[in-house]
């Protein structure tokens, strides 16, 4: 475990920022459906999402998608035929209809709507019109997939949904990516054991709580009681924090100098097959 800072309270991070206040904050961000519908049109619809990574794609017609209930959309993230990644609304462009139900897989031929059975190329070009000679003045290239703006980064890709995004995503990360540039992601295994569950919340109460581990000894002290915290360090106190003009990085304390608990032996045994250190 990194050594234990000498001031152990948090204080000190409001006197590296003291426009952050020590005032409570205001509970209306977190209860009003006003206030959401404006950070869903100013942020989740302006800003560069992580939607996932290259190696989730690693051949040509390989896909994957990605529902965004905050942007109201569902994307659909393909390698072409050239290696390219490319990011499309997954929507057929007759009715409407969902394209890809979800999930990922390999298409080796088009992307083919159930409802109709146009049919799309992995580029997202209209390929074929069921009973395409009863329609009038088709213009197939205004009918092709809707394209989503998408780069990558370290290998994560990025997609987004505004048409004409106001910045590149290599601005939107700004000095956090230039900081994490050439770290080895790609050397790091992904497990394929998840589980998810839906909360009747607002999205800031689930990111607050992942600013934090404070609330590990209480809510997880039959789990993982000890993973961020010691006797010297019992409430986990953060080791560094930093906030940047669009991001925030902090560093937490680890504790893994210790015999892993019956939880953690059953993530791991069922998960990525990671050893404990």
């Amino acid at each position: 475990m990194a050594a234990v800072p000498k001031t152990l309270n948090d204080h000190k991070w409001h006197e590296t920022y003291p426009e952050l206040g020590t005032e409570p904050i205001p509970i209306e961000p977190y209860v009003s459906n006003e206030y959401f519908d404006r950070e869903r049109d100013l942020i989740f619809r302006k800003v560069w999402l992580n939607v996932g990574r290259v190696e989730q794609i690693p051949k040509p017609g390989d896909y994957f998608v990605r529902d965004l209930a905050v942007c109201k959309t569902s994307i659909l993230i393909v390698r072409g035929r050239d290696g390219t990644i490319r990011a499309f609304h997954n929507m057929c462009a007759h009715r409407g209809n969902k394209l890809v139900a979800g999930g990922s897989g390999t298409c080796k031929g088009l992307f083919t709507c159930k409802f109709h059975g146009w049919a799309y190329g992995l580029d997202g070009s209209l390929r074929h019109i069921a009973d395409e000679e009863s329609f009038f003045n088709l213009n197939r290239q205004a009918l092709s997939m809707t394209p989503v703006s998408v780069d990558t980064w370290e290998g994560f890709i990025f997609i987004n949904v505004d048409g004409n995004p106001s910045e590149s995503l290599g601005d939107y990360l700004g000095e956090f990516g230039t900081g994490f540039t050439g770290y080895p992601f790609s050397e790091l295994s992904a497990t394929q054991f998840f589980w998810q569950t839906e909360l009747k919340t607002n999205w800031k109460v689930i990111k607050d709580a992942f600013q934090e581990v404070w609330h590990i000894p209480s809510l997880h002290h039959k789990t993982i009681p000890n993973v961020f915290a010691e006797p010297a360090n019992k409430h986990g106190h953060a080791l560094n924090f930093k906030l940047y003009a669009r991001h925030g990085q902090i560093s937490l304390p680890g504790n893994y100098e210790r015999t892993p608990t019956t939880v953690e032996k059953f993530a791991l045994r069922y998960g990525s097959g990671a050893t404990v250190i």
